[in-house]
């Protein structure tokens, strides 16, 4: 069926930075360096310690799953800080 809709706002989500970008670092890193948009799941990084660079909503996802399906350690880097809260606050 067809549905009509009529809004006030219509909002592309494709992600500040929808080109995959990976910054180059001073020095020689042999672990696994990928983009949010090439990350398939956090079973293959269980026992790894894992660093996730930037706390976007992928950021933020990735390093819950990475963390519950088992990796040793999850470090997150971030420009500024954030608020965390609990759901229950929120939804009280």
């Amino acid at each position: 069926t067809t549905q009509k809709m009529s809004v006030p706002h219509v909002v592309f989500a494709t992600g500040n930075s929808s080109k995959p970008r990976i910054p180059k670092f001073p020095g020689t890193f042999h672990g696994i360096t990928l983009h949010s948009s090439q990350y398939a799941g956090g079973r293959a990084y269980a026992g790894k310690h894992v660093v996730v660079i930037g706390s976007n909503n992928s950021g933020w996802d990735i390093s819950q799953d990475a963390w519950e399906q088992g990796a040793a350690s999850v470090t997150m880097i971030q420009r500024s800080p954030s608020m965390v809260v609990s759901t229950s606050s929120v939804l009280e």
